[in-house]
């Protein structure tokens, strides 16, 4: 997993993961946990074989709290 090349993120565990249309393309939605937060990744490879990456750290709590607007932020990234 990208992920975990990802400094602080070496010994997340993945919960849970799903397709899903990220940046006007397909994607793809990591949630994982390390120590006490909660990690949200959403991943999308780009026509050029780049890619665009949303990761959102904090606590159950917070994520619970901002859910709607994590996943409006997601959902409204548009690729030039």
């Amino acid at each position: 997993y990208l992920l975990r090349n990802t400094e602080g993120f070496e010994n997340a565990v993945v919960i849970a993961q799903q397709p899903v249309v990220f940046a006007e393309g397909d994607g793809y939605f990591l949630k994982a946990t390390s120590e006490e937060d909660v990690i949200l990744q959403y991943l999308s490879i780009q026509r050029d074989n780049n890619y665009i990456r949303m990761v959102v750290v904090g606590s159950q709590t917070e994520i619970e709290r901002l859910l709607p607007s994590i996943e409006s932020i997601q959902r409204s990234i548009v690729m030039n």
